[in-house]
């Protein structure tokens, strides 16, 4: 008995670890690609967006979580924290709003974002923790109005 239990705790270890290893490699080999020349599968605004996450979690998930989408909004903020620029859009929450975590070969095209800009930003939506997170972003359209 004491030999089946082993072997299966060791089995069902060896599978998370296995299952692990394959979440965290997609998701660091993800970011490195380019999503300039794919389609959005749906367009919507940084406010619309959070609103729907909001609402209903778990509806939102399904619409949006690992699509590509495309962001209508204006930048809170411009960070370059851990060697990651990332842009977060404003919503109508004061305190909540949309992270753009920048593809590396978008380091050219945030010299000239500013605050209170608007912006389209295209990116794989990841979910929701208080800010609706996109990761792998391009920048689509900046607007000066």
């Amino acid at each position: 008995m004491i030999t089946q239990k082993k072997f299966f705790i060791i089995v069902i270890l060896s599978a998370l670890v296995y299952v692990g290893y394959f979440a965290w490699s997609a998701t660091t080999h993800s970011s490195n690609l380019s999503l300039e020349n794919k389609k959005a599968k749906i367009n919507i605004s940084a406010n619309n967006l959070l609103n729907n996450y909001n609402t209903n979690e778990d509806q939102a998930n399904q619409l949006y979580s690992g699509k590509i989408i495309q962001i209508t909004g204006t930048i809170k903020d411009i960070t370059f924290l851990n060697d990651r620029t990332t842009i977060i859009l404003n919503t109508q929450s004061k305190d909540f709003g949309v992270i753009c975590d920048l593809n590396k070969n978008q380091e050219n095209n945030i010299k000239n974002l500013y605050k209170n800009q608007n912006i389209i930003v295209k990116g794989v939506c990841k979910g929701y923790l208080k800010d609706v997170i996109l990761l792998n972003c391009t920048i689509e359209q900046e607007t000066n109005e």
